[in-house]
């Protein structure tokens, strides 16, 4: 299936708008190959609980109106258009018209309470939406949920911006949480909430232990003309096995979970019947954090020979067995990419990545997955903390001696630093990382004087020459971050 337009040409999602409790939305900078999964699955729950809700993925609709050549700004390298105050003034100029557009169709679902997803870097594009449907109509009620409001350092940003406007803040899994919110609301209108200050919005929590529980979306309200296709997205598994330092995943989403492989089946087998999908794209931080799970999923659908194939991201370990790798590929299995992100062990267990595997396991699992017949991509992550001249060397002797075994390095990028993880946490005491008061999560260094940022674009940039030099496509990188673009007004 090379994209969702030559399905949908003449179907549509339904345009009518039945009475609701809740719209659940997101604003622009996404993907635009899919709709946005984790918010359809959050609709199915609150309705199979007798909650009326739908989505709009008001990114796509942005993306689709406005004029193409500015479609570059939803690359990596431009996440400084959307995140930064200065640079953000560039879309109130470009686009008002649009914006307005966005908050009109918004309000055209009458939902009385709206539930924003909000993602690293559409902070204030979300902020901006909020206002402005806030001056139309003052009764809507709003909820944010999302990685970019999981921390209080995170959620400041919309405290001091948006202050009592916004009613609760949920952190993590939103499904039982959200639930609860709006039980509470058509019971008494959230007349109960006495804790609540006027500057001060709710943040609660409350994780969901059964996917399973989770019924899979219809898919009905969309509109799937609007976007690129090339693989529909589909969650088997929450959660993750490792604790990397540079990453929140396991903060966010908890321990690993995956779904039981005949409800894995059903959704698939679902969506091949009702819209002919035959690639699907696993969304999940891993997919092989259960390999007994995983194992029998494979199975299933070799057994009912469901004529599908599949992708999603692992961790390159010991587990990844060439019977298995093998396994996988006859299910359907066309491509995994690794979570590698260094050639070099020490750097691996700086970041406690070198707990799970080593560099030695990652080759044997890029060997197997290529005699399997499955692609290999990686991830690079240039100037994790211990790195130096010596041990960045190791990463590009790695892609020497391993070129035969990757078909694609999926992205080369410097290291950014995230609210909310262990890197974070802990720059200065546990990392040695000396943190600027501009531009910190990028522009970081070492307090060794080894490791800052422009070291890291000259090592990023040498790993580019590499890879071209080795024939390995590289699909993208953020060398490019807080510079200007063609056409910057």
């Amino acid at each position: 299936m090379s994209g969702f337009k030559n399905i949908f040409t003449s179907w549509k999602g339904k345009k009518s708008k039945p009475d609701l409790d809740i719209l659940l939305l997101t604003s622009p900078p996404w993907g635009t190959h899919n709709p946005p999964t984790g918010l359809a699955y959050l609709s199915s729950y609150l309705q199979h609980n007798g909650i009326q809700a739908t989505v709009f993925d008001g990114n796509i609709e942005f993306y689709r109106r406005i004029d193409p050549k500015w479609h570059k700004l939803w690359l990596p390298e431009y996440k400084n258009w959307w995140g930064t105050k200065q640079k953000f003034g560039f879309f109130l100029v470009e686009f008002p018209g649009h914006i307005d557009w966005l908050v009109e169709k918004i309000l055209s679902f009458r939902a009385p309470i709206l539930g924003f997803s909000v993602v690293d870097p559409k902070e204030r594009m979300t902020i901006e939406l909020v206002r402005r449907i806030l001056l139309r109509d003052p009764s809507k009620k709003i909820i944010m949920g999302g990685p970019a409001i999981s921390t209080k350092e995170q959620r400041q940003i919309f405290i001091k911006q948006l202050g009592g406007a916004i009613d609760y803040f949920v952190e993590g899994p939103g499904e039982e949480m959200l639930l609860e919110i709006m039980v509470q609301y058509k019971r008494d209108n959230w007349a109960s909430r006495a804790a609540k200050q006027k500057d001060s919005p709710l943040v609660v929590s409350k994780p969901i232990a059964d996917l399973d529980s989770i019924p899979y979306p219809s898919y009905q309200e969309f509109d799937f003309t609007l976007y690129d296709g090339g693989g529909f997205f589909v969650e088997w598994s929450r959660g993750c096995i490792s604790s990397c330092a540079y990453c929140k995943g396991r903060h966010l989403l908890g321990p690993y979970r995956m779904k039981k492989a005949d409800h894995i089946v059903s959704e698939l087998l679902y969506l091949v019947k009702r819209y002919g999908f035959d690639h699907f794209v696993v969304c999940d931080n891993l997919l092989n954090g259960n390999i007994a799970e995983l194992e029998r999923l494979c199975d299933q659908l070799i057994d009912k020979g469901l004529e599908i194939t599949w992708e999603g991201q692992g961790i390159p370990y010991r587990r990844m067995t060439q019977g298995l790798l093998r396994k996988m590929k006859q299910a359907g299995c066309t491509k995994m990419q690794w979570g590698l992100e260094s050639g070099s062990d020490t750097l691996l267990m700086n970041v406690s990545k070198g707990k799970i595997f080593t560099i030695t396991d990652v080759e044997e699992v890029l060997s197997n997955s290529h005699r399997a017949g499955i692609k290999n991509e990686i991830f690079i992550i240039v100037g994790l903390p211990g790195d130096n001249d010596r041990e960045f060397l190791k990463t590009a002797d790695f892609l020497r001696r391993n070129r035969s075994h990757i078909d694609l390095i999926k992205s080369i990028n410097t290291l950014h630093l995230v609210h909310g993880t262990d890197l974070y946490d802990h720059a200065e005491d546990r990392f040695g990382l000396v943190l600027p008061e501009d531009s910190w999560y990028y522009r970081w260094s070492s307090s060794d004087g080894l490791n800052d940022y422009p070291q890291r674009l000259a090592r990023a940039r040498s790993l580019l020459k590499l890879a071209e030099e080795l024939g390995l496509p590289v699909q993208e990188h953020n060398l490019y971050e807080g510079e200007t673009i063609e056409g910057e007004h």
